[in-house]
């Protein structure tokens, strides 16, 4: 049987971010050094942190430090350190090593390490960083991958692309295709969506990220991070029988870890690479989880804005119209109580000037009497 072989080299990339972020590029298996450039207190605790999650914790010697495998245990029997620095090294990287690595150091602070190491805390592998950590200095870290065979394809994507791997074959649909990712399989296709596994993966790091074209078995990763880069291999044997049928009756989906088997027909190898995007801001990150959580889409988010300032502005023309027109009236009214209490006041004053006119008339008269009487 003749075998096809089209290897691809998916490279992990990562850019400088942020001023005074340093970048750093390997090549596969090389060692790296992340130097801090100061000159740290051996009674004073020093974290590490990789993608946010802690891989070191350094203080004074090796009987009193941390150094943690990391998540999936990518960094075991990798990592040392140098005690007077705190330097950090990274022995044989690979492409699942490259992503942002962190320096946390607070020459004020306390030490904390000998609470946790007395704990055995060590052995944990996955430990988030605190808000509170006191960064001193950021890589970002590129891992070259190498190239295994002539034909490997080499893609880089923008951390939050989608990615399409594609197979260049067109696929028998009895026929099942695998895809393993670090010789992990990531897909079983077959058919259709019934008849098909799309697994989470190693730390469930691809769950809701994967899709399939049935027809071609080509890959398509959603919104991709820097863990999805690595070494990606589609399987396929058209001379094959499917055995996805009885995988898929024996409810293999839900398994998340898959290796690779021996017997496997690769017919072509990616080795991808991913960009990382910039970290956010404290205000981005709130303002993008309060909309993450709304469950909206931005466009429907935005028309509800719009609604919202349309209800506003009716209100606030309401509000006047009810102003102006009270105002209208209350100055009508006050016009008719003037004119009234005008008219009233002229009233008074005839009703004054007639009794001073009747006044006047009787004591005219009373003369007269008088006058006429005397004689």
């Amino acid at each position: 049987m003749m075998r096809r072989c089209l290897l691809f080299v998916l490279v992990v990339q990562a850019t400088v971010v942020a001023a005074g972020v340093e970048q750093v590029s390997k090549k596969e298996g090389d060692t790296v050094k992340l130097s801090t450039g100061v000159e740290k207190d051996q009674n004073k605790e020093m974290l590490w942190n990789f993608n946010d999650t802690r891989i070191a914790l350094i203080n004074g010697n090796a009987t009193t430090t941390c150094l943690y495998d990391g998540k999936s245990g990518i960094f075991k029997d990798r990592l040392d350190v140098d005690y007077k620095t705190g330097s950090l090294i990274i022995k044989n990287i690979k492409p699942e090593h490259a992503g942002q690595y962190e320096a946390d150091y607070d020459s004020n602070g306390t030490s904390l390490i000998f609470s946790e190491f007395q704990q055995k805390n060590c052995s944990r592998t996955a430990i988030n960083k605190s808000d509170s950590d006191k960064i001193i200095k950021t890589f970002n870290v590129t891992v070259i991958a190498t190239v295994v065979a002539a034909g490997v394809e080499q893609v880089s994507k923008k951390e939050g692309d989608t990615v399409k791997l594609s197979t260049g074959v067109e696929k028998d649909q009895n026929k099942e295709m695998l895809w393993n990712f670090n010789d992990t399989r990531i897909a079983l296709i077959n058919g259709n969506a019934t008849t098909s596994c799309l697994y989470d993966g190693k730390s469930g790091i691809f769950k809701d990220r994967l899709d399939v074209d049935y027809e071609s078995g080509s890959l398509i990763i959603k919104n991709i991070k820097p863990e999805h880069a690595g070494q990606y291999e589609a399987d396929y044997d058209s001379n094959g029988t499917s055995q996805i049928f009885f995988e898929f009756q024996q409810k293999n989906c839900s398994r998340t870890v898959i290796n690779k088997s021996d017997s496997d027909k690769i017919i072509k190898t990616f080795n991808v690479t991913v960009i990382a995007s910039p970290p956010e801001t404290k205000e981005e990150l709130h303002s993008n989880m309060t909309v993450a959580d709304s469950g909206l889409s931005s466009g429907a988010i935005a028309g509800i804005c719009v609604v919202a300032v349309v209800a506003v502005v009716a209100v606030v023309a309401v509000v006047l119209w009810v102003i102006v027109h009270r105002n209208m009236y209350s100055l009508q009214n006050k016009t008719s109580m003037k004119r009234a209490c005008e008219e009233d006041n002229q009233q008074l004053l005839n009703i004054k000037e007639s009794k001073a006119r009747s006044e006047q008339k009787s004591t005219a008269a009373s003369v007269f009497g008088y006058c006429c009487g005397r004689k």
